[in-house]
């Protein structure tokens, strides 16, 4: 007999903004209905989990203070720069706790909500 492991899907996301975590919700309520193990990590928590309330916030203030620059950076983002390399550099940097976090949950698949953790 074939033992069949068992299907276990791990939302990533990112409680930046709500529109991330709503996103990962409304995987998590649908999938419910067809896997057992389904988990939404909030990324940024766990890579930076004491860091976590002060990306928060500092994130919502520039977008709520500054919202034009946030489509700005949007888009520097979108080619190789400077601010892509620092954010690459920051990401790899977390690469081992997120290798982590797979070890442990030994998902089946992934889904991300979040562009950091893609």
């Amino acid at each position: 007999m074939n033992s069949m492991k068992r299907e276990k899907l791990l939302i990533l996301s990112g409680a930046l903004g709500d529109g991330h975590m709503q996103a990962a919700k409304a995987i998590l309520e649908a999938s419910v209905l067809y896997k057992q193990g389904v988990e939404v990590v909030d990324f940024m928590q766990w890579i930076h989990p004491r860091m976590h309330v002060v990306e928060r916030y500092c994130f919502l203030q520039w977008v709520k203070h500054f919202p034009s620059s946030y489509g700005y950076m949007y888009q520097k983002t979108r080619t190789d720069s400077t601010l892509t390399f620092f954010l690459k550099h920051f990401l790899t940097t977390s690469l081992q706790r997120l290798l982590k976090l797979l070890n442990e949950e030994q998902p089946t698949l992934i889904v991300s909500t979040f562009p950091l953790a893609s």
